[in-house]
């Protein structure tokens, strides 16, 4: 039991209708039942529909009258669904008799409807949003679906009947995670440790009870937290079965081929990948897979470090010869966008060395010059010390963010090593002599 959406429910229970919308692996449906307990406990019915696509609308319907019947014991609710169950066109008339039904209970009753996202299109604009518009007062319309579905709610924001739970609500925070971490390992893993796999699962819940599964089975719990990866069994088993297995094949690869990149958008992906219908696709993954998240801006998103590292396995299958050429695509665009650390990180995994060298002293260079000198200092600490070593430009730009900075004693000494180098350019020579 989670406190925290408890006493959400506290304050939203009473609402006509109440959303709840997050990717796989979040934990709706089990808030939903918990929900549930808690309507029966105040004596409420509460019936329960998994929705499906084959639920047009006079299915829908008579879907939810047996849900009802079944929960109430009210006859009239198995004769309505036996007389509506075959008369195409007359759904509307079907909601309108189980809607005075359950005027006529004159007790709180609650219609649960999950998996909504499955709905077919006529069902969810037509019969969904006619039973949310007309229902009685004791009646609650609870709705889980993996996306936000386009209901009209104007009315019933206007009138506070309309309640939206989203990912980020149910994703849990670092009191939750350490809760659920020592009641898993008891004091298996220190604090610092149970915050550590907090940050590596982001809160996901699924994510981190996959976590803890794994390290539940270590000797070293602690040492075991660093070999977390979605590639092997457990966490690979449950992206392949609750995401991969349920994409076209276009969308697999399209997904592969972009997790290369820290954050993703419409332009960078068409570019990467050569598909013109690269927004579409992306906005597609946003709506239906568990690990796609918003980025850095509302235009750029990203995916959830375990989702990316299972991926990033597949991507590593593909031919030598394409990863290259991926990576080069990704190098060139960030370039142009002077986006140069990921642009230089590109370059390097594509085996251009000499554009990664000048790709990461343009980086520094742009950052020191835009006084971003702490930036400069995270993307320096970022950059592996023989790459920097290996390239007498980039030396240079560095000592000069150092010197800009507050170490100088570092900044001297690159700097009279390489103006002492009787093989370096006049270029690099006053450099170095600038630096020092």
């Amino acid at each position: 039991d989670r406190g925290r959406l408890m006493q959400i429910w506290d304050k939203i229970h009473e609402r006509t209708a109440i959303a709840v919308a997050a990717p796989a692996g979040f934990g709706k449906t089990t808030l939903l039942l918990q929900w549930r307990r808690r309507w029966l406990e105040r004596n409420a019915l509460v019936a329960w529909l998994g929705a499906d696509n084959q639920d047009q609308p006079v299915r829908f319907a008579t879907g939810l009258l047996q849900a009802l019947y079944l929960v109430s014991g009210r006859k009239a609710f198995d004769l309505i669904a036996a007389e509506h169950a075959s008369r195409a066109g007359q759904e509307i008339d079907a909601l309108t008799v189980l809607l005075a039904e359950v005027a006529l209970l004159e007790r709180e009753t609650v219609l649960i409807i999950d998996d909504a996202e499955r709905l077919p299109k006529t069902t969810l604009h037509r019969s969904l949003g006619y039973l949310l518009l007309n229902a009685p007062a004791n009646l609650h319309v609870v709705i889980g679906s993996r996306v936000r579905l386009p209901l009209h709610t104007t009315e019933l924001v206007a009138k506070g009947n309309l309640a939206v739970l989203v990912a980020e609500d149910l994703r849990l925070r670092l009191e939750e995670s350490i809760e659920i971490i020592e009641r898993r390992l008891g004091a298996r893993l220190e604090l610092d440790q149970r915050a550590q796999l907090h940050d590596l699962t982001e809160g996901w819940p699924v994510g981190l009870q996959l976590a803890i599964a794994k390290v539940e089975q270590e000797d070293d719990p602690a040492r075991s937290i660093a070999t977390i990866s979605a590639r092997r069994e457990g966490l690979q088993d449950y992206f392949i079965e609750s995401m991969f297995s349920r994409m076209s094949m276009p969308q697999r690869g399209f997904l592969v081929r972009t997790a290369i990149l820290e954050h993703l958008n419409a332009e960078l992906c068409e570019a990467v990948t050569g598909c013109v219908d690269a927004p579409a696709r992306l906005e597609q993954l946003l709506l239906e897979s568990p690990i796609m998240m918003v980025g850095e801006t509302s235009d750029w998103v990203r995916l959830h470090p375990l989702g990316r590292d299972f991926l990033l396995g597949r991507f590593e299958q593909l031919p030598r010869a394409e990863q290259t050429e991926l990576h080069l695509r990704a190098s060139r665009w960030l370039a142009g966008r002077e986006r140069f650390h990921e642009a230089a990180r590109h370059a390097l995994a594509a085996g251009d060395e000499a554009a990664a060298h000048g790709y990461a002293a343009r980086s520094l260079w742009l950052l020191g010059t835009q006084g971003k000198l702490n930036e400069a200092r995270e993307w320096l600490d970022r950059i592996p010390p023989d790459f920097i070593a290996g390239s007498t430009l980039l030396r240079l730009v560095a000592a000069w963010v150092l010197a800009l900075g507050d170490d100088n004693a570092q900044a001297l000494r690159t700097s009279l090593e390489v103006a002492a180098d009787p093989a370096v350019s006049t270029e690099m020579l006053k450099l170095a002599l600038r630096v020092a």
